[in-house]
């Protein structure tokens, strides 16, 4: 049974959906008014393998993920660059899918824009207002922090050290918060401090909208509490972002929804971690930042994707260039011996080899889904396809044996979930044939006819280039090997017996 860590109770807790076979999964998007940078591709990738494997254990999943097209960012941005916020949002929102695409990340369901749910968020803040829990001043809404008992401690967090009556709460760590998106406005308008926008007043030249309280535009954390109601519930399972969004953003969120349907929004708050360079958290405002493109110059998406995988989705990741070439090295090795077994066809094995090699490699899938389900424990999982891929090449290479079909099923099964949880192409033919668990049944049935005829035509190859070292002509047994690699098939000499596979150019 899988545990995340809820970051609302700072604990591991079982995960059971509100709903029996279906979950509800919101995930903050990304402002788009600049290039995505390697910490966005963190968040989502690390949701994207926490909806995988809800797919992998057959749950549905709805997921929702917005994009945030209008606040003090985007227009300055959009003034910066001479053009409308319209083109601005439209050019970084195809930036970001085109690198998700790269990445190899599902997309969401539904991916929401602000400023086309700007009715529902004004339904939702009259349902704030009407509740009690903001205020109208100088043509602003504000939510009044002092009507939400809870407002100080959510996220476990202390209150503040001053009289509650002060309304001044100071975050226990700002260097892993994000302020609010948008200015602040004088304080004059506001009853307290604490107190945040729902509703902006317009300033002159900037984008508005027609409202009961004069024209202006939403506060940054009304949008996230409306689009997730509006898209899926007063209450769903599991409400995702960057841990730097704790507060105050999802703090504010749960206020809102609080106020209007007395629920916390999500059941689940989980939060990924950072990605750090030298120990020091990437940011575009410390100016220590990549945006995904410019590594993608260097590293395929799946080799990044891999490298952000490599560690518990809660745990800071160091980003470096060791680092990547560390994960493509290791990405390579798993690349590799997928091709070492894919090419076995009817060989034997002996029983008691057999019943050992059986019993170790489901030992390893359990392993692999416990830690899966210890709060995705990413690293811990990956340690058990190394000891799958140690133990199997030790089989075959050291001690010279055969795996036979029922052996390489099992094999190539366990290889194949753990490529589609960790968004992994390995094979793209079985893949999408096996996606999400699917046993591999009848593998001849999955590999089409050429293939079966390729198995058969290198075994008649290799019969045949053995005879000829035998007789010692290795002039034309070394051209066979040498022209078989230039069309994608690679040969390995052992002791008593050759094998092949495909090389990484088929």
């Amino acid at each position: 049974m899988l545990k995340l860590y809820n970051n609302l109770a700072k604990k591991k807790q079982e995960f059971k959906p509100i709903n029996e076979n279906k979950v509800l999964i919101y995930v903050c998007g990304p402002t788009v008014y600049d290039s995505p940078h390697i910490g966005h591709a963190r968040a989502a990738v690390s949701f994207d393998i926490l909806r995988r494997y809800f797919l992998f254990n057959g749950f549905d999943v709805k997921f929702v993920s917005n994009y945030t097209d209008i606040d003090d960012k985007m227009i300055n941005r959009s003034n910066e660059l001479g053009i409308s916020i319209k083109k601005l949002a439209k050019k970084y929102i195809d930036e970001y899918e085109d690198v998700m695409l790269k990445l190899n990340v599902i997309p969401p369901d539904v991916k929401p824009l602000a400023t086309e749910t700007i009715a529902a968020m004004l339904d939702f803040i009259k349902i704030i207002k009407d509740n009690g829990y903001a205020y109208v001043s100088n043509d602003s809404v504000y939510y009044d922090v002092t009507k939400y008992k809870e407002y100080y401690t959510l996220f476990m967090r202390k209150p503040p050290k001053e009289n509650k009556k002060s309304c001044v709460y100071e975050p226990l760590d700002e260097e892993n918060t994000i302020g609010d998106q948008d200015s602040v406005l004088a304080d004059s308008d506001k009853r307290c401090k604490d107190d945040f926008v729902l509703w902006k007043k317009s300033k002159e030249g900037e984008p508005s909208w027609k409202s009961p309280y004069g024209n202006g535009r939403p506060g940054w954390h009304i949008e996230c509490s409306t689009m997730a109601y509006k898209h899926l519930d007063k209450l769903i399972d599991i409400h995702g972002g960057g841990k730097d969004l704790i507060f105050p953003h999802h703090t504010n969120e749960i206020a809102q929804t609080y106020a209007a349907f007395g629920t916390k929004l999500a059941r689940f708050w989980v939060h990924n971690g950072f990605v750090n360079i030298d120990n020091e958290k990437m940011s575009k405002s410390l100016n220590n930042f990549f945006t995904v493109n410019d590594v993608l110059k260097s590293y395929d998406g799946v080799v990044i994707r891999f490298f952000l995988s490599s560690v518990n989705y809660r745990t800071p990741i160091n980003y470096s260039t060791d680092s990547l070439e560390e994960a493509k090295t290791a990405l390579e090795k798993i690349k590799e011996f997928y091709k070492t077994i894919k090419p076995f066809k009817n060989a034997e094995m002996e029983n008691d080899h057999k019943v050992e090699m059986m019993k170790s490699i489901q030992k390893l899938k359990i392993e692999f889904i416990s830690s899966m389900d210890d709060d995705l424990n990413t690293s811990k999982a990956l340690a058990q396809i190394y000891q799958l891929i140690k133990m199997v090449n030790k089989h075959i290479f050291e001690f010279e044996r055969n795996i036979d079909e029922e052996i390489k099923k099992m094999i190539l099964n366990f290889i194949i979930d753990f490529a589609n949880i960790f968004g992994i192409l390995i094979d793209r033919e079985i893949q999408e044939l096996g996606v999400y668990g699917k046993q591999i049944d009848g593998m001849d049935e999955l590999i089409s006819e050429k293939q079966q005829t390729i198995s058969e035509l290198m075994n008649a190859i290799i019969d045949v280039r053995s005879q000829l070292r035998e007789k010692k002509i290795y002039d034309i047994a070394d051209k066979i090997r040498d022209d078989l690699k230039n069309i994608g098939i690679e040969l390995y000499d052992m002791k008593n017996k050759t094998m092949w596979k495909y090389s990484d150019s088929n």
